[in-house]
C-alpha cells in the first residue's frame, strides 16, 4: 500500500491553513501525539488512549499495518515537510491542543514549536509565490506593544521599511475621540499606512480598528493578522449624478502592493449597519464603501480565515475597467476558509484578477432584514476565477446560478462546491470554463464538505486568536 495514501485520506481531520495558535490554558487531554520510533507499537492501545484521537508519525507500511486498527488514528508520514505536516493536524475548537503522552523526537517537537508560534510563515495560496510573504519574519529586528493611535503611529514612522511585528493591544481608533469634521479632515487623520516588511497582529480578540482606514500602498511583504476592523463611516459622502451618494473609505486597502497575507481578521460595519443611513435629497446617504480593496496592480495575496459580515459591498479586486495597462497580469489573489455571513454582495467583484477560491463558506439570506443578498461572486472585464469546494448557504435562494453576476467577464470555472447542501453543477451558469486554469502552488483543500467541517470553518475564522502568552 501506499503510504501517501494513509496520510492524506483520513475523513475527520480538517485542514485550515497554520494560523492557530497553542494557548498554554488550552492543553488538554483530547489528543496523543505519538512518534512510533521512539514507541513500541504495544503502548499504543485503544484502551491507554481511551477514545481520544492519535496522530502517529509513521515511517514505512509497517507501521501503518500496526496501528491502522486503532479508533480515531491519524497516521502521518513522519517524512513529511514541517508544513505539511501541520496541514494535517485537527483544528479543535480553532486551536491546537495536544497532550505528549510518550517522548517525541526531535521533528515531532519541531512540530510542536512551529504550531506555538502560531504563524505559519509558509502560508498557503498566491502570497506564497515568488518569494513568499514573511511580514517582519519569525526574528524581526523591531517589536513594538501598542494600545492607542498615538503609539501605532510612532512605531510606524520609527521602523519605516525593517522588519518588524507591532502588536495589537486594544482598541485603535484613528480619530483619537474627536469626530471627523469632513472629508479633508477624514482623510488627513483617518489612514493609517502599514509599511513594508511588516507583521501587524492583534493579541487577542480586543485588538479592534475603529474610525480607521487601513492602507497597504506601494509597499511589499505585508501580514495582517488577527484583528477586527469596523468598516469606516464616511461623514462626508460625495454625491454623484444619476448614481447618489457615494463614500470613500474602506475597512483594508491593498494598493499597488505585493506579497500580502490577511489571515484571522474580522470585518464588520459593527456600530453603524445600514438601516441606520438616513435619506439626503431622496437618495440613501451611504456613509461605506468597502471591506477589503485590492487594486492597482497589487499582487501575491492571500486572504484566509476571514470573517466578513454586515456589509454591502464587500470586496472589489480591480476598480476600473479601463485600468488595463496596470492590472493585466496582477492582482492574483487567493481566499480559502473565510466566512461570508450576511453580506449583500461583491464576494468578491474581479476585474483583470486571477482569484482562487477554495473551502470558504457563504452564509446568507436574501430575506435579511438588512443585509439582503444578491450575489457571492462578481465577473468582470479580463478576470479568471477559480472557485473549489466552496459551501453556499443563501436562503431563499433555488437558483444556484444566481451566486454568480456578469459584469462583462467570462471566465468562471467551480468543483466541488455545494449549494443548500447538495452538489450544483456550477459550470453550467453560462460561463467559460476552459480558460481557467490552476494556481501553480500547492494547496491542501478538504474534499469532505461535512456539517462539521462547515462549523469548523466558522469557529475559526476571524480575530478570535488569544496571544497573551507569547508577549
Amino acid at each position: 500500500m501506499d503510504l501517501s495514501d494513509s496520510v492524506i485520506s483520513d475523513d475527520y481531520f480538517f485542514i485550515f491553513g497554520f494560523s492557530a495558535l497553542l494557548s498554554r490554558e488550552l492543553i488538554d487531554e483530547n489528543f496523543y501525539i505519538v512518534d512510533v520510533e521512539t514507541t513500541s507499537y504495544a503502548q499504543v492501545t485503544d484502551s491507554v488512549c481511551q477514545g481520544r484521537k492519535i496522530f502517529a508519525f509513521i515511517s514505512n507500511d509497517v507501521d501503518y499495518y500496526a496501528l491502522q486498527h486503532l479508533e480515531n488514528v491519524t497516521l502521518i508520514d513522519r517524512r513529511s515537510p514541517v508544513k505539511e505536516v501541520l496541514s494535517c493536524l485537527l483544528v479543535n475548537n480553532s486551536r491546537f491542543n495536544y497532550h505528549v503522552k510518550y517522548k517525541l523526537s526531535a521533528r515531532e517537537n519541531e512540530v510542536l514549536t512551529c504550531m506555538q508560534q502560531g504563524l505559519d510563515t509558509q502560508q498557503i495560496g498566491w502570497a506564497s509565490e515568488a518569494g513568499g510573504t514573511a511580514g517582519g519574519g519569525e526574528k524581526p529586528e523591531l517589536s513594538y506593544y501598542v494600545t492607542n493611535i498615538g503609539e501605532l503611529r510612532q512605531a510606524i514612522e520609527e521602523s519605516g521599511d525593517r522588519p518588524k511585528r507591532i502588536w495589537i493591544g486594544g482598541l485603535i481608533d484613528a480619530s483619537g475621540g474627536v469626530p471627523y469634521l469632513n472629508r479633508q479632515d477624514q482623510s488627513r487623520r483617518g489612514r493609517i499606512f502599514i509599511g513594508s516588511n511588516t507583521t501587524l497582529m492583534g493579541i487577542d480578540e480586543n485588538a479592534r480598528f475603529v474610525e480607521s482606514a487601513l492602507i497597504i500602498q506601494d509597499v511589499s511583504n505585508v501580514i495582517i493578522h488577527n484583528i477586527y476592523i469596523e468598516n469606516p463611516v464616511d461623514v462626508d459622502p460625495q454625491f454623484e449624478e444619476g448614481d447618489g451618494w457615494n463614500a470613500e473609505w474602506d475597512g483594508l486597502s491593498i494598493i499597488r502592493a505585493q506579497h500580502v497575507w490577511v489571515s484571522n481578521v474580522t470585518f464588520s460595519d459593527g456600530r453603524f449597519t445600514m438601516d441606520m443611513y438616513k435619506t439626503v435629497d431622496g437618495w440613501k446617504y451611504v456613509q461605506h464603501d468597502g471591506s477589503l480593496d485590492i487594486k492597482r496592480a497589487s499582487d501575491y495575496v492571500t486572504v484566509s480565515h476571514c470573517v466578513f459580515t454586515l456589509h454591502d459591498k464587500t470586496i472589489l479586486i480591480g476598480h476600473s475597467d479601463n485600468n488595463d495597462e496596470e492590472d493585466a497580469g496582477k492582482l492574483r489573489v487567493t481566499f480559502h476558509d473565510n466566512l461570508f455571513t450576511r453580506v449583500v454582495q461583491r464576494t468578491p467583484r474581479v476585474r483583470f484578477g486571477n482569484v482562487h477560491l477554495f473551502n470558504n463558506v457563504f452564509d446568507n439570506d436574501v430575506a435579511d432584514p438588512i443585509y439582503k443578498y444578491q450575489y457571492s461572486f462578481g465577473i468582470g472585464k479580463d478576470s479568471r476565477t477559480l472557485s473549489e469546494l466552496n459551501v453556499f448557504n443563501v436562503k431563499g435562494q433555488t437558483v444556484a446560478c444566481r451566486l454568480f453576476k456578469g459584469f462583462g467577464g467570462e471566465y468562471l470555472s467551480d468543483s466541488g462546491s455545494v449549494f443548500n447542501d447538495t452538489t450544483a453543477d456550477l459550470n453550467a451558469c453560462g460561463f467559460n470554463t476552459t480558460s481557467v486554469v490552476r494556481p501553480p502552488y500547492d494547496y491542501f483543500p478538504q474534499w469532505d464538505l461535512t456539517p462539521e467541517f462547515v462549523d469548523a470553518v466558522r469557529r475559526s475564522a476571524g480575530n478570535m486568536l488569544d496571544y497573551r502568552v507569547m508577549v
